[in-house]
């Protein structure tokens, strides 16, 4: 394994964060995500290059805009570092080969949408149309899926998830279902009920947590997204230790 690739990919990663943040924030406001230069929401001021640098800028700062001391999200840094350590895992996993760029277009999109949901507790058509239907195009040339399975899985996804939809009378969101379609198209019909359990899983133990330390109302609303981005990242890079795991392999 190359250290040059694995240092290409952690930056790759570093470095195409900061835009998928921008998108997931940017077009639930109905902003552009070309202009105007980044700039702190607070005060207004525009960053410089050096106020850009992912990570080295938050710590510098100490989490706070160097204009007007404002607390900056952690939730961005944390972004940073989970994508480029995300992006070295696949490079790690897959190798240099098409399906690596399928998987990390894959994950582009979860990163986007897990953003925009936690931020705004919105899935915006429009990244699913764009990012997803790039999605689809590529995983038209998937190595591992036929375009049958794909149809297949993406039908499952959708249909589980406009069920409990249905069931739970607004509890699960549309855009929820919307994803689900891209996540059934992309992994297949058995790891998408894989990632509903571990999304699942993963939303339960952090709604616990959150209830019992105060943050959260009983009745309080949970983005479901970021969950089935997280148990679909875990599913595409570590899905066949766990089936083998729980098959008892």
């Amino acid at each position: 394994m190359s250290a040059f690739w694995m240092v290409y990919f952690i930056l790759i990663g570093l470095v195409t964060s900061s835009f998928f943040s921008l998108v997931g924030l940017r077009v639930p406001q109905k902003q552009s995500i070309l202009k105007p230069r980044s700039r702190c929401d607070s005060c207004g001021v525009t960053l410089t290059w050096k106020q850009l640098i992912p990570v080295v800028s938050y710590s510098v700062q100490k989490g706070r805009c160097a204009s007007c001391g404002t607390r900056i999200s952690p939730i961005l840094p944390f972004f940073e570092l989970l994508t480029a350590a995300v992006f070295a895992v696949t490079y790690m996993t897959f190798g240099l080969q098409w399906y690596t760029v399928i998987v990390l277009l894959f994950f582009a999109l979860l990163h986007m949408i897990s953003v925009s949901d936690l931020f705004f507790m919105r899935i915006p058509n429009i990244i699913l149309l764009v990012g997803g239907g790039l999605v689809v195009i590529v995983q038209l040339f998937n190595p591992y899926m036929t375009l049958v399975s794909s149809l297949i899985g993406g039908a499952v996804g959708f249909g589980v998830l406009f069920l409990l939809m249905v069931i739970s009378r607004g509890g699960m969101g549309a855009g929820d279902v919307k994803l689900f379609f891209f996540v059934g198209f992309v992994l297949g019909w058995g790891d998408t009920l894989l990632v509903l359990f571990l999304a699942s899983l993963l939303g339960a133990v952090y709604g616990i947590i959150g209830r019992i330390a105060g943050r959260f109302e009983r009745k309080q609303s949970i983005p479901f997204g970021p969950f089935i981005s997280l148990g679909a990242v875990i599913v595409v890079l570590y899905g066949d230790i766990l089936q083998r795991w729980y098959m008892g392999g």
